[in-house]
């Protein structure tokens, strides 16, 4: 008990001065706690998805489509629709001019439609240029099948286009009337062989095959198909027999106007056609690279004449032929239209009988001397010595012996 009352005498005391700061001061200053700043939350950066390539799928059936009019460059729409008009698929050309559109499974008939566009232009073989091929300028053709083989591929040339034009009314809108797939593909199989006959293609050339075109001025048509070969010489020939102060778009709009008329005769253009025939073996040997000159190419281009009016006997015969091959070798059930063959009439020109001419029969006046008889005193005397020498004369001797009476 004394222990605690000794601390207590000494801690109290103690207590007291601390607390009065030691007698400096009689105001008690509370403890400053120092302020720690807030740092703010840290978010971790958030990482964004990495989203992997997307890999196209793959074609079920790519196609390699070649329009043609001179090559093409890029950015052309090449589509292929059904014949009811609902589109299969499509694709834009790529600088080489060839566009890989795929089919899919589509098994049937079809129309290939290339659209021009901007910056979409075409080379010309007659202006050695290249020129617009616009929103509106269009290019079709008809295929009865889908192509087999292992790199199937097609051409859209003016030929193609013509062909379209017999079926397709409307080339922005290309639609084939009717619903039945066989009468279909009956009718595209006889429009292209029609035009193919009327433009002189010989059997060993498709229409619808892809073919060599020239793309610059110092190109040269090159390939180890003589038939590819021969399909761009005479495309090549079309384009520079385009008739003089027209365009080569508006001559392609023209041939396929005439088709259309006449169910793919060609008559109306026919000196296009036959021009270009004419001056195919120039075209070829300029425009044919030398090592793709042969004489399978001679003997393809020779054997291209071309019927535009469809007036040969053997036009209808080779139609009906080139149809079955294109219809899977089925004889078409569409009928092959041909022109009548007109038989000019022998005309005999009649026989002219000339006139017998009868030259008519001149008398001669008969002259009376004059009956005064001074007349005859002077006529006798003048006459003595002519009495007897004009014996011979009636006038003479009457006047003779008149006188010598005398």
């Amino acid at each position: 008990m004394q222990i605690y009352k000794f601390l207590a005498a000494i801690v109290l005391p103690l207590a007291l001065l601390t607390g009065c700061g030691g007698g400096s001061s009689s105001t008690e200053t509370a403890p400053v706690t120092p302020v720690v700043p807030e740092k703010p939350p840290v978010t971790p950066p958030v990482t964004p998805p990495v989203t992997p390539p997307v890999t196209p799928p793959a074609l079920v059936k790519p196609i390699t489509v070649v329009p043609a009019l001179g090559a093409f460059g890029a950015g052309a729409n090449v589509a292929f629709i059904k014949p009811d008009g609902s589109v299969i698929g499509s694709a834009v050309t790529a600088a080489n001019g060839a566009a890989v559109v795929d089919i899919g499974t589509y098994f049937g008939s079809f129309i290939t439609k290339v659209t021009g566009g901007p910056g979409v232009t075409f080379y010309n073989e007659k202006t050695l240029g290249r020129e617009p091929f616009g929103a509106t300028d269009t290019l079709l053709s008809i295929v009865p099948s889908v192509p087999t083989g292992a790199t199937p591929s097609l051409g859209v040339t003016t030929l193609t286009n013509a062909a379209a034009a017999v079926l397709i009314s409307d080339p922005t809108n290309p639609k084939i009337a009717g619903t039945d797939a066989a009468t279909i593909k009956s009718q595209i199989a006889v429009a292209n062989a029609t035009v193919a006959v009327a433009a002189g293609l010989p059997a060993g050339v498709d229409m619808l095959s892809a073919p060599q075109a020239l793309s610059s001025p110092t190109d040269k048509i090159s390939s180890t198909s003589p038939a590819a070969v021969a399909y761009g010489a005479y495309l090549a020939a079309l384009a520079q027999a385009v008739p003089a102060g027209t365009t080569l778009l508006a001559s392609v709009k023209a041939i396929a106007a005439d088709a259309k008329a006449n169910n793919g005769a060609l008559p109306t253009t026919a000196t296009t056609f036959t021009t270009a025939a004419t001056n195919l073996a120039a075209v070829v040997a300029f425009n044919v690279a030398t090592t793709s000159q042969s004489a399978s190419l001679t003997a393809l281009t020779a054997a291209i004449k071309p019927d535009p009016a469809l007036t040969s006997p053997e036009s209808k015969a080779a139609i009906t032929s080139i149809a079955t091959t294109n219809n899977g070798g089925a004889a078409p059930t569409t009928p092959v239209v041909t022109p009548p063959v007109v038989t000019p009439p022998v005309v005999t020109p009649p026989v002219v009988t000339p006139p017998v001419v009868t030259p008519p029969v001149v008398t001669p006046p008969v002259v009376t001397p004059p009956s005064s008889g001074s007349s005859n005193s002077n006529s006798g005397s003048s006459n003595t010595d002519t009495g007897a020498s004009g014996s011979g004369s009636g006038s003479g001797s009457g006047s003779g012996s008149g006188s010598g009476g005398l």
